[in-house]
C-alpha cells in the first residue's frame, strides 16, 4: 500500500511541476509577444548539395580547421574567438578537429547559416566528413 501511494505522490509532483512550467511559459509568452522569424543569415551563399568546392583558411593561414561534428565546430569556434590556442590545440589533439591544406577539394553534404558540412576528396583526410564556416569555401 505504501509504494502504491508513493507513485502517486511522484505523479502528482511531476504533473504539478509540468503544469507549473506550462503556465511560466505562457505567461512569458503573453508578455514578450510571439518570437520574431529569424532568416538564415547566409542562405544564398549555401552552395547546392553534393557541389563540389574548394576550401581557402580565412586570413594568413595555410589550413583550414575541419570540426568532425557539431559539438566539436561549437568549441572550435568558441576557441577562435576567443583567441584561445590551448583550447584549439586541445581539439586538435583529441581528434574532434582536423586540418586540411589550403585548396583541398571537398563535395557539400549540407549547409546550415555559418557552416557547411563537408567530405573530404583528396589527401589524408579521403573521405573525411566535417564542417568548416561558409567563408571558408569557395565554388
Amino acid at each position: 500500500m505504501k509504494k502504491w501511494k508513493e507513485k502517486l505522490f511522484s505523479t502528482v509532483f511531476i504533473l504539478g511541476v509540468v503544469g507549473l512550467y506550462a503556465v511560466a511559459y505562457k505567461q512569458n509568452r503573453e508578455m514578450n509577444g510571439p518570437e520574431p522569424t529569424k532568416q538564415p543569415a547566409y542562405t544564398a551563399s549555401c552552395p547546392d548539395v553534393g557541389t563540389e568546392v574548394t576550401l581557402r583558411p580565412l586570413g594568413n593561414s595555410t589550413k583550414v580547421f575541419v570540426a568532425v561534428n557539431d559539438i566539436a565546430f561549437k568549441l572550435l569556434s568558441k576557441a577562435t574567438s576567443a583567441n584561445d590556442k590551448e583550447g584549439a590545440m586541445t581539439l586538435l589533439l583529441s581528434k574532434q578537429i582536423f586540418l586540411v591544406p589550403s585548396g583541398t577539394k571537398a563535395r557539400v553534404l549540407n549547409c546550415e547559416l555559418a557552416r557547411v558540412q563537408i567530405r573530404v576528396l583528396e589527401g589524408e583526410y579521403y573521405p573525411k566528413d566535417g564542417w568548416v564556416l561558409i567563408e571558408e569555401i569557395s565554388h
